[in-house]
């Protein structure tokens, strides 16, 4: 389905760092036409969906597709769940699947659809995906890595959590950059050895495409 050209499409994430991590995957595609907004949290997206379907760009046509995004942490099924309900309460959209384009109202309305990372079926956050796609290119940080969780959970009884993982392993991989630079996510993404192009990327990096209906460079 194609959209006139002065659509848009709109990426909705979970938190200011999912953006950054989109935005990378997007630009490495050569997609355009997108815009990026984060909900603060998963229980903010009721709230952020209400006042967005409020707004004339979703009403009007000017918003073609809406991809919704969220970490499964420890439960893929659970989180499907919770953003199917909530689309449900909000916009009495009945999406079917996670990755598949819901339309309704004739198509007058946005499409939408659910993505919920690290992988369909899998217990995980954005994070996992980086990490996975940095392992093929930057093993020496991630071992390191590997053995001071290890050293903290046999010392310290301290499992660390993929997030805590992840900005550990942001730190170590940039190595000389100025301290700010490598405390700042934002700033710090922009010099992280992951490959954006990799195929762990390759559904998030579909979906995106179809959100700007447009074909991966």
């Amino acid at each position: 389905m194609s959209f006139p050209r002065d659509t848009h499409g709109l990426v909705l994430c979970e938190g200011k760092g999912d953006v950054a991590v989109m935005e990378k995957v997007a630009r490495s595609a050569k997609l355009s036409r997108l815009r990026f907004k984060y909900y603060s949290g998963k229980t903010n997206l009721y709230s952020s969906l209400e006042v967005l379907s409020k707004t004339a760009a979703f009403n009007c046509g000017s918003l073609s597709r809406i991809l919704i995004t969220r970490d499964a942490d420890d439960s893929y099924q659970q989180a499907w769940d919770e953003v199917r309900e909530t689309l449900q309460l909000v916009l009495g959209s009945f999406p079917q699947e996670p990755e598949q384009w819901h339309y309704s109202n004739g198509n007058a309305l946005p499409a939408i659809a659910v993505w919920i990372a690290p992988a369909k079926g899998q217990a995980g956050m954005i994070e996992s995906l980086c990490l996975e796609a940095a392992s093929k290119v930057d093993s020496s940080s991630l071992h390191c890595l590997s053995l001071f969780s290890r050293c903290l959970q046999q010392n310290n009884r301290i499992q660390l959590h993929e997030k805590e993982r992840f900005g550990i392993w942001t730190i170590a991989a940039q190595g000389a950059s100025p301290r700010s630079r490598r405390m700042s996510f934002r700033d710090a993404i922009e010099q992280l050895p992951i490959p954006w192009d990799d195929k762990v990327f390759a559904t998030l990096r579909s979906l995106l495409a179809e959100t700007a209906d447009m074909q991966p460079g």
